[in-house]
């Protein structure tokens, strides 16, 4: 509650950079100060403790220069300030004298605060000026004691020389870090835009791991060793599965982990979730030593956090003492983040890669079967197609000569129909006059051909398609037709059978069984004679005897 309305009073957020945002807050506390100042003179005037007037004048200039600050007017506050400092000094000397103790210290401490808001060339200018107005001050007493006005003009000039150098300073060190901050960043965009590119690339994920580790210790000074864990599938130890140099591939090759919550910077880290600093290893107990990092003064680990939970950590190790600032942990926590992402894209990718590949290998075994159930069609319908015309007494088949009238009930095998029966539409060579031959064919299997003569040469396309679509439609109309003559065989096959086991049912005694069963089957099959015994042959019956005896 109180942290927002701080937040909603001292506004911050107009000021992105490290300059800005220290110069505001200096702003803030200088009118701030004055602010409380004054309302506390007032009451202590009400009070009559004072009677001075003139310092009221300061509430003004302050609340407008509080107001230009919360609205990212950092430079107009700033004057505003400067400007009231230097007439509240003017009006002091002028109230009570150059030999006022607050008034001699009054301009060290506006020169302090112009340098906190300002350049250095504008500290240069109020020196100069607070100078002249000292001075001015002191000859107006009439009696200036000429080592006392040295002294205070010197010291006034020498503040000022002071915070001239200090200002420069402090902007340049501010600028420094500012630029400092900019490189890092420009790391991690580097370093981010090379992880995704990986990912993109759908590279293994140990080599995703093992390259971001190697260019983290590349772009990054303070850092000696970097690795990176994985929580296993137990969530029991934090795994170590990329790791820099030769001690890295040590630690590999010997499997090293350690305990989730174990007393160790990775311990800690995977069990909170949240960035665990050892600034000095030599006090830190949450450091853990390895033998083979003996020279690691430093250790940092950072969570790498899904939205299913913390699913490892990256870990950078320094040869210093106190190398990582709050700027350090939040790049280096931000880029844990990016490898989560990146590790968890990894993961998907490798998922829907075993999903398609699953996919096509069932698509590859549907298409087997769809194949087999199609031979096995194409078997049934050759089957049947080559029973239906056996059983028929002639084969069927029709020849139609539209110039003399007349319709033969056979066909011969011309060249044209032979080579049509293996499913391939032909011309025929060699004939006087031009022809084409069309396969018929059913669920893909080829039951017969037709032939045509023609006399006007060669079909266009057209008429190509259409003796395909008259071919196939005649094919479908000839095996509904044998389906339906099928169909009725097996009724009669039917009838006939209940008809015998009608008859069955009504005889009486086995004679009369025999003989019904004998007088059905001659009038169906039209046998002259039927034969019907009982039992098995006499030789038959003494082998079966000699092998019970044997058993």
């Amino acid at each position: 509650m109180i942290g927002s309305r701080f937040a909603s009073l001292y506004n911050f957020k107009p000021y992105r950079g490290l300059i800005e945002r220290r110069q505001a807050f200096t702003g803030y506390l200088t009118a701030s100060a004055v602010i409380v100042f004054v309302v506390v003179y007032i009451l202590l005037s009400l009070a009559g403790l004072t009677g001075a007037w003139w310092p009221i004048l300061a509430f003004l200039p302050a609340a407008v220069a509080f107001h230009l600050i919360r609205m990212g007017r950092m430079r107009a506050g700033a004057r505003i300030l400067v400007i009231s400092g230097v007439v509240a000094i003017g009006l002091g000397l002028t109230n009570l004298g150059w030999r006022h103790s607050g008034l001699v210290l009054a301009p060290t401490l506006l020169l302090i605060l112009t340098g906190l808001l300002a350049q250095g060339v504008v500290v240069a200018g109020i020196t100069a000026l607070c100078v002249v107005l000292l001075a001015a001050a002191m000859l107006g007493t009439g009696q200036p004691a000429s080592y006392d006005m040295a002294l205070v003009l010197f010291q006034t000039a020498l503040a000022g020389g002071l915070v001239y150098a200090l200002s420069e300073g402090w902007q340049r060190s501010l600028t420094f870090a500012g630029d400092q901050t900019a490189r890092n960043r420009e790391r991690l965009v580097k370093l981010t835009e090379a992880l995704a590119a990986r990912v993109f690339e759908r590279e293994d994920l140990n080599r995703l791991l093992a390259e971001t580790v190697e260019s983290i210790q590349e772009e990054f000074e303070d850092i000696y060793h970097a690795q990176v864990f994985l929580i296993d599938e137990a969530r029991e130890y934090a795994v170590l599965r990329a790791s820099t140099g030769g001690t890295g591939r040590q630690l590999l090759s010997r499997g090293h982990r350690l305990k989730v919550g174990s007393q160790s910077v990775i311990g800690q880290v995977t069990e909170v979730g949240k960035p665990v600093l050892a600034a000095n290893t030599d006090i830190d107990p949450v450091h853990r030593r390895n033998e083979l990092l003996p020279d690691t003064r430093a250790e940092l680990a950072l969570p790498m956090i899904t939205p299913s939970g913390i699913m490892g950590a990256l870990d950078v190790q320094s040869l210093q003492r106190n190398p990582f600032t709050s700027d350090d942990i939040g790049i280096l926590q931000a880029l844990a983040n990016q490898i989560a992402i990146a590790i968890e894209n990894a993961s998907l990718l490798t998922e829907q890669q075993h999903a398609v590949e699953e996919n096509q290998r069932l698509a590859e075994q549907s298409q087997h079967q769809l194949a087999q159930i199609q031979e096995l069609n194409r078997q049934l319908t050759r089957e049947a197609w080559t029973t239906f015309v056996g059983n028929q007494d002639l084969s069927p088949a029709l020849t139609v000569d539209f110039a003399s009238g007349t319709m033969t009930p056979n066909a011969e095998w011309t060249p044209g129909l032979a080579e049509a029966i293996q499913g391939r539409i032909t011309t025929p060579e060699g004939e006087a006059a031009a022809g084409i031959a069309v396969p018929l064919i059913v669920r893909g299997q080829v039951i017969g051909a037709m032939e045509f003569e023609l006399e006007d040469g060669e079909l266009n396309p057209e008429q190509t398609a259409l003796v395909q679509d008259v071919a196939t439609r005649l094919a479908l109309a000839l095996e509904s037709t044998r389906l339906y003559e099928e169909a009725q065989r097996l009724a009669r096959r039917e009838s006939v059978i209940n008809d015998i086991g009608a008859r069955l049912q009504s005889a009486v005694g086995m004679e009369s069984a025999l003989v019904m069963a004998a007088q059905g089957l001659q009038t169906v099959l039209n046998a002259p004679r039927i034969a019907i015994r009982l039992g098995t042959p006499p030789d038959h019956a003494a082998s079966d005897s000699v092998e019970g005896q044997a058993s």
